[in-house]
């Protein structure tokens, strides 16, 4: 396994560890997934209510052009797809759609709303490192690659337009919950994977166990047979040797 970023050196062994872990973490994947729709349906446009935006028609559309769509298509995929590999890249998907919509926003937007964009940037980092049960190799090259491109860009639009002073709120801040994040997140795949190879040696050895016991099961069937098939042999010969003994002390009464 390699260490930088976690991987089995083995394809098939990392696609069955993607496919175990697909499978144990069924029921996480769907929650994060529904909360993540409820959370554009329902929790932003309340927020955005109490609390609106400088750019609400913006919002409004990359929540139901890109945001929702996303969710729902990803949750509509998983449900009905058994292809992992389709699953998670589908997810990879929904989670850089998301994270490059709502960096656009970011850069749209001015300083007041440029804090509120860069914790929804937190939440959708929680979303791809936790809540979605992505491999960390995978997640973390997503979430780099978007969070480096808008973090650049953004960046180098504060450095042109004099603005420095929003860059802690907008790009440091998450930043440095994005290297939390990926740390924990890191430990836990790391974790995960041992407990995936413990349970498969374990599997393995249980496996060669059953094996030896079916090959034990089948010698002593083996053997019994002989040993019922000697015995009747046996009793057969004894029994006509007692029919033959009986017919001549007959014989010799009669005589």
């Amino acid at each position: 396994e390699s260490r930088l970023l976690p991987v089995f050196k083995d394809q098939a062994l990392e696609s069955a560890y993607r496919d175990s872990l697909m499978l144990t973490r069924r029921g996480l994947i769907r929650t994060g997934l529904i909360l993540a729709a409820l959370l554009f349906l329902l929790v932003e446009p309340i927020a955005r209510y109490f609390v609106p935006g400088e750019i609400p028609q913006i919002d409004q559309a990359a929540r139901w052009i890109v945001h929702i769509p996303a969710v729902l298509l990803t949750l509509v995929i998983f449900q009905v797809s058994r292809n992992y590999a389709l699953v998670e890249r589908t997810l990879l998907t929904c989670l850089a759609a998301i994270l490059l919509s709502n960096a656009a926003l970011m850069w749209l937007a001015g300083d007041g709303d440029r804090t509120f964009y860069a914790i929804a940037s937190i939440q959708i980092m929680l979303f791809g490192f936790m809540l979605i049960g992505l491999r960390f190799r995978q997640a973390f090259v997503c979430i780099l690659l978007c969070f480096g491109l808008t973090a650049s860009a953004g960046f180098l639009a504060e450095v042109l337009l004099n603005t420095r002073d929003a860059l802690t709120s907008a790009y440091v801040t998450p930043l440095l919950v994005f290297f939390g994040l990926a740390f924990s997140a890191y430990m836990l795949d790391i974790s995960s994977r041992t407990v995936f190879i413990v349970n498969l040696e374990r599997n393995r050895e249980l496996a060669k166990r059953l094996a030896l016991e079916r090959e034990r099961r089948q010698w002593l069937k083996v053997g019994s047979d002989y040993l019922n098939h000697e015995i009747k042999n046996a009793l057969l010969g004894i029994s006509s040797s007692l029919g033959l003994i009986s017919r001549r002390n007959v014989d010799t009464s009669l005589a």
